[in-house]
Formats: C-alpha cells, structure tokens, sequence
C-alpha cells in the first residue's frame, strides 16, 4: 500500500484505483478483521480497509485527515484519550468503545460460543452465570491499577503499570483468577500511591464524565489473556486438552461478534454514533 511517502494527490486517489468508495486506515492486521465486522453491521461495504503498521504511522494519517489534507478515513483504539484534558474528537476518525478493539470483541458471550465450538462444552445456566461473574470480576479487579495506568500514560511517566498479559497478577501460574495480595504487591513496588493517589478522584471524575466505567479502560490485551486463561481453564476442568490459542480465541471472537452485533450489544449505540461521522 502506498505511504505518506507518497503525495497527498496520490494517497486521495487511491481509493478509486482500488474500486472503493473510502480507504480507512487502521494500526494493525487484527484491526481491518474487527473494523469490517462494524462497517457491515451498518451496510458499508465499498471501503477498502489497510493498516498502516503501528501507532505511530497512524498518527500521522490522523494529522493529514485533520488538517484537511487527506480524504480518508481512519479507525483507532480509544486509548485513554477520552480522559486526557482536551480531548478531541476529529472529523472522519472513528474510535474503540473501550480502551482497544478486544474490550468489545470479549464478553461472556463470546467465551460461550468458544467454549461450545472449540471445547466442544455447552454450558449450564449455572455455569452461564458464573461465566458472566468471572468476566465482571476479574475486570473490577484491576480497576485501581486501570486508574494507575491512565494516569500515567496521561501524565507521561513512563513507569511500568499494567502489561499485555495477565500472568503476573493470577493466583497460580494456570489460574483465571486474579490475585489481590500480588496487585497490591505491584502497586506497592512500584510506588503507584506515591506518584498517582493526589489524582485518582479526578480520574475518576473524568470516567464518570465520559459516562463509562473504569474498567472499560482496562488494555485490551490484558482482558484477552485473562479470557483465554478463562476458557483453557474451563476446557480443562472438563476433562478435555483442547487448549484454545491466541489465534483461535481472536477468530472466534470475530465470528462470534459478526453474529451478534446489533442493537442489542452494549457498544452498538457508540459504533452508530462513529459511524454517522464519517463522511462519504
């Protein structure tokens, strides 16, 4: 694909050589496979979707769509944008209900279909349930540090908060089930009182004036690993070795959420709200 290497002309007539209507630019691989599954939940299907590459190189797609320089579109993670001070949002740049794409590609509804179509398991109204009660709680788990993190990606301290994997905060090395004592472990090294605990009510008042919950903020990769502890370990309490991996879980949460986006899904409302943005 061309880059900003190329001239603005020829980036603005690419779309056209491609027969689409609209290119839009997203980071990554697994971005083009869950911003195709939104743009065909609303009927847009003559756009032509490539990643850019990373972060950094979005940005600058960003900068040129903002500045009026580009016409193009471009979907990116939320982020902890919605909570830095002046805040913007631009014209023809969608973004994430939550924090990065797998804050709406996992809930338990997903976990279920994969359970069912890889684990071969179905679960019992019991078991839905407390499915529903592992997600929700291994998410308020992490709500202080998710506070922790913002903060510090907001106030540029580049300390070491949160990772993109969840192994280092569970009970055991297979568990699904965060530990208490090795989060306040983590906050404690890390001294994350120390730099942040002036300024959690104000975070706090910027999530509630966003009208979302702190755990929405929590990375996307870290809730990822956490559902695929969940449902190995689910398999696994079942008696099967069927070990689900990152690949199968993402491609499953695809599929799983192309048959279950509509109107009932808690982050359709958002998704709408992006997509009557973009100009066409």
């Amino acid at each position: 694909m061309p880059s900003l290497d190329f001239s603005t002309e020829a980036l603005n007539v690419y779309s056209a050589f491609l027969g689409a209507e609209k290119m839009l630019y997203v980071e990554g691989e697994d971005d083009i496979a869950f911003w195709s599954v939104i743009l065909n939940a609303f009927d847009i299907n003559n756009i032509e979707i490539q990643d850019v590459g990373g972060d950094d190189e979005l940005a600058k797609y960003i900068e040129k769509i903002r500045s009026n320089d580009l016409e193009a579109l471009v979907a990116k993670d939320t982020d902890f944008s919605l909570l830095e001070d002046g805040y913007e949002v631009i014209d023809n740049v969608m973004t994430t209900y939550g924090h990065s794409i797998e804050n709406t590609l996992i809930c338990p509804i997903v976990l279920q279909k994969i359970l069912k179509a890889h684990g071969r398991i179905i679960l019992s109204v019991a078991e839905k349930e407390s499915c529903l009660d592992w997600f929700n709680e291994f998410k308020s788990s992490f709500n202080e540090l998710v506070k922790y993190d913002a903060l510090n990606e907001i106030q540029l301290k580049g300390l070491n908060v949160l990772f993109g994997n969840c192994s280092a905060f569970m009970r055991s090395r297979l568990s699904p089930i965060p530990c208490e004592n090795k989060i306040i472990e983590h906050i404690n090294n890390k001294n994350l009182r120390e730099h942040f605990d002036d300024y959690l009510s104000e975070i706090a008042d910027k999530v509630e004036t966003v009208e979302q919950n702190v755990s929405d903020f929590i990375r996307g990769h870290l809730l990822f690993s956490g559902a695929l502890r969940y449902i190995n370990h689910i398999i696994s309490s079942k008696g099967s070795n069927k070990n689900t991996s990152n690949d199968v879980l993402f491609s499953g949460a695809v599929l799983a959420l192309e048959n279950t986006f509509n109107e009932h899904h808690p982050h359709y409302a958002h998704y709408q709200n992006e997509i009557n943005r973009l100009s066409f």
